[in-house]
């Protein structure tokens, strides 16, 4: 058995930088026919922080597509785990014709809106970690420590979330030290604050718990 499934596993790693995914083209002529949505994930899309260059490229693609799906009458929504400011920054242009989805579902920008709600219609507060600022803080306190002691990490801030980058650090110790940092977080706080923590992609998330993506529903999309 462990040697089929070793034979199996070397085919699919031989076999995989040959196969690409076939996408079905949309039929713009029958869609124009009704209101239609279209949802983007953002962050499947644009590259991580690692590849600067290349996400720079695909966003100028994304904001001509954006438009012109706009001037076709299509509603458009984005939504991406990216901060607010990330994402005002980015699609600024764009703003007053699409919805943005926030940090996980954490807060909706509608179009020519000033400011962002939560799914309740509630006005997000705008400062960093102001939903719960004692766990924002001993979690902060607890990455700094750890990028410190990794050359070329760093700490992004949100409001729901922390996130430890260390795609440009060497991948030895990153990686080492971000199962450190993992069961240091589950140590210290994870039991006393309601924030879950995960390592993926070469960076480390300690979320409040039950924020997630949200589904779209005809009455949030207009």
């Amino acid at each position: 058995m462990n040697s089929f499934l070793g034979s199996l596993k070397q085919h699919i790693e031989v076999d995989r930088p040959h196969r690409q995914a076939q996408a079905p083209l949309l039929n713009f002529s029958l869609l124009e026919k009704r209101p239609t949505l279209i949802v983007l994930d953002y962050d499947a899309i644009i590259c991580s922080f690692k590849y600067l260059g290349r996400s720079l490229a695909r966003l100028d693609r994304l904001r001509t597509v954006i438009g012109k799906l706009c001037e076709n009458h299509f509603k458009v929504a984005i939504y991406s785990e990216r901060s607010q400011e990330q994402l005002e920054r980015s699609l600024e242009t764009c703003l007053d014709r699409i919805w943005l989805c926030a940090e996980m579902g954490m807060s909706i920008h509608c179009p020519g809106q000033d400011g962002w709600n939560d799914l309740q219609g509630n006005q997000v507060p705008q400062e960093e970690g102001a939903l719960q600022s004692n766990w924002w803080n001993k979690i902060h306190e607890i990455l700094q420590y750890y990028a410190e002691r990794t050359h070329g990490s760093w700490i992004e801030h949100k409001r729901a979330s922390l996130i430890w980058h260390y795609e440009q650090a060497d991948d030895h110790f990153s990686s080492r030290y971000a199962k450190e940092c993992q069961l240091h977080v589950q140590d210290a706080i994870g039991s006393s604050y309601p924030v879950h923590v995960i390592v993926r992609h070469k960076r480390l998330e300690v979320h409040l718990v039950g924020v997630i993506y949200v589904r779209s529903d005809s009455e949030r999309w207009g």
